[in-house]
């Protein structure tokens, strides 16, 4: 079985990278969303991945492609077993729906925040029950005391880098529902998509923010 692959980033698309080995191979890895995204910018540099070998069923099982799957660690590879062990949710759906960083989805699973899993992609509100039922205490030591620390810091650290208008919004969906991660991950996405974003009032952020969200 494929382990780890390191080689150099050629090529990013939405879900899936391409490593070149120096021995000449080029491989393919289906990766997590978040992942994707955040490897847009490294093209060029050295990457190694965790992999995982998975041969994904076509035209109804009659026959199977096998897929590598990329990682940046073990527990994340962890991670997505277990999400792929819940009833409906199978690896491309799985895939799709780690948005975000794992530590932060096993935070929402681990503080049965379905709010924010429902906010996810291909995550409706049976599924993010089901997830908090089956996986909050499986996942719950995959975050350490430290991590959890770290996670709470930098929720304080980007709250206070923003203006008083994101602000105002972040409260506003807070008052709307929304929990305060998935609030500020919503305004957080606004502004990084539109650089004249910071410039609204908070009603006109509120509306983008809202329009934002995953249906």
């Amino acid at each position: 079985m494929i382990a780890r692959i390191e080689g150099t980033l050629v090529e990013v698309q939405q879900g899936a990278v391409e490593i070149a080995l120096p021995i000449g191979l080029t491989y393919e890895l289906l990766t997590p969303a978040y992942l994707s995204e955040a490897l847009e910018p490294r093209r060029g540099e050295p990457l190694s991945l965790i992999t995982m070998q998975w041969l994904e069923a076509l035209h109804q099982g009659t026959s199977f492609v096998p897929r590598l799957i990329g990682f940046e660690r073990r527990e994340h590879r962890r991670l997505f077993e277990l999400l792929t062990g819940v009833k409906g949710l199978g690896p491309r759906r799985v895939l799709r729906a780690m948005a975000i960083e794992p530590a932060l989805l096993v935070r929402a699973i681990a503080e049965q925040d379905t709010k924010a899993l429902i906010a996810l992609p291909e995550i409706g509100r049976k599924l993010a029950q089901t997830m908090v039922l089956e996986l909050a205490e499986k996942v719950a030591p995959m975050l350490d005391a430290h991590e959890r620390a770290a996670l709470d810091a930098r929720s304080i650290e980007v709250k206070g880098g923003l203006g008083p208008a994101a602000r105002e919004t972040i409260a506003a969906l807070e008052s709307l529902g929304e929990s305060p991660g998935e609030a500020e991950r919503l305004v957080r996405r606004v502004l990084e998509q539109d650089a004249g974003a910071s410039d609204l009032d908070a009603a006109a952020l509120l509306q983008r923010a809202l329009s934002a969200r995953s249906p």
